[in-house]
């Protein structure tokens, strides 16, 4: 039965794309960035200095009722440890999702998981990032939350 329903959704969606598409700009564009930081490894209080480069591919779709970004972000890079030497490889990816409406109101949500991999005796760990924010029509920000949280692995 789930697979029934499953495929009744997936036509409902190709049979709606081409009339929603027909009224849409779409746009991607790609970035390249240099990212530079020193991060506390929260398992063992080091820190760590860390050399990235953040892939982003942005897709702007544009239709009557406003418009819509994605943004899929992958970051690969290495770590130092500056105390004990200890050598990391970073990855993380994430989407985040921009919605602008014709009244002029904003919404975005992010999420991201930084990984670092020891390639010594130094504990593994994360940092995981959360951010919101909502923009009313009237231009007020009304919600603004960003998280940083370390975690050991």
């Amino acid at each position: 039965m789930k697979t029934l329903m499953l495929f009744i959704a997936i036509a409902a969606l190709l049979i709606a794309t081409p009339t929603v598409l027909a009224d849409a700009n779409v746009v991607h564009v790609q970035t390249r960035t240099e990212l530079n930081a020193n991060l506390r490894n929260p398992c063992n209080g080091e820190f760590v200095a860390t050399e990235a480069e953040q892939l982003q591919n942005i897709t702007q779709v544009t239709t009557p009722n406003g418009v819509q970004f994605t943004i899929i972000t992958n970051v690969h890079g290495v770590g130092t440890g500056l105390t004990t030497g200890v050598k990391y490889q970073l990855s993380a990816v994430s989407t985040a999702h921009t919605t602008d409406g014709n009244q002029g109101a904003e919404n975005q949500t992010l999420w991201q998981d930084f990984v670092f991999t020891s390639q010594g005796d130094a504990p593994n760990f994360l940092v995981q990032v959360t951010e919101h924010f909502t923009i009313n029509a009237g231009g007020e920000v009304v919600v603004d939350f960003r998280q940083f949280t370390p975690k050991c692995l």
